[in-house]
């Protein structure tokens, strides 16, 4: 199967952060016949790298972190709104944190394969927690606000979510933009943690969308993907953020 595949990254930073901060992009060898985008609001003569830099300036939302997540989970849209620039019409995107790069090897066709046979067109791994659990590790690990990731909670728990409902992992994944199941899951999701009161942390809230929407992914084991990817340099003081 001759697919279009697009690898895609995202990195933002605060006007008072130092591009020393930031999760380290670097070069890298690309696979043939793919296209590889860091969406970024940091100026691209500010960066040495391998992927071909969007930049992208999303003033309605306020938290920096959300704005590194619209590209993780909406890149498809802006895409298709923007065909002029873009030129293709992908059949797989694949998302990875910007502290990792996609190994230039053959296991990525054979996933891409995977998602567009996929009924719901959509590839993760799975977390060793649940939702409500991962909430409470959140806090712990001091990657949001008390205030925020109690909202989401009690937003996950209003809506029943169950105890049991999967929690995937989301620093690598790949999805069909072409799959109106799992665009609209997105575009849904978006709706709501885009909001401020929410927490910026994406798992526990996409996890009650996939269980909404009756979404069933393709599933990895825990971390299997990051073997797959080389690691850079994480930046943010460790992704931590109060």
């Amino acid at each position: 199967m001759n697919l279009k595949i697009s690898f895609i990254t995202s990195l933002f930073k605060n006007e008072n952060q130092n591009i020393e901060d930031v999760d380290q992009i670097t070069t890298f060898k690309k696979l043939p016949n793919c296209d590889y985008y860091l969406f970024t609001n940091i100026p691209a003569k500010n960066l040495n790298t391998s992927w071909t830099i969007i930049n992208l300036h999303l003033p309605n939302i306020n938290s920096t972190v959300k704005k590194s997540r619209f590209p993780k989970f909406m890149a498809w849209r802006y895409i298709k709104n923007h065909q002029m620039q873009f030129k293709k019409k992908y059949d797989v995107i694949f998302y990875v944190d910007a502290i990792f790069y996609p190994k230039p090897e053959k296991i990525w066709y054979q996933l891409a394969n995977e998602v567009k046979l996929s009924p719901h067109g959509i590839l993760h791994q799975i977390h060793k927690r649940n939702a409500y659990q991962e909430c409470d590790q959140i806090h712990q690990n001091k990657k949001d606000t008390k205030e925020k990731i109690m909202f989401t909670k009690k937003f996950i728990e209003q809506k029943s979510l169950p105890y049991d409902a999967f929690m995937s992992e989301n620093c690598i994944f790949g999805y069909n933009p072409q799959n109106i199941k799992i665009t609209n899951t997105f575009q849904n999701f978006w709706n709501v943690y885009s909001q401020d009161a929410h927490s910026h942390r994406d798992q526990p809230l996409l996890s009650y969308f996939y269980y909404k929407h009756n979404i069933t992914p393709i599933f990895k084991p825990f971390r299997t993907l990051q073997k797959n990817c080389h690691t850079t340099k994480k930046g943010f003081s460790n992704h931590t953020y109060c």
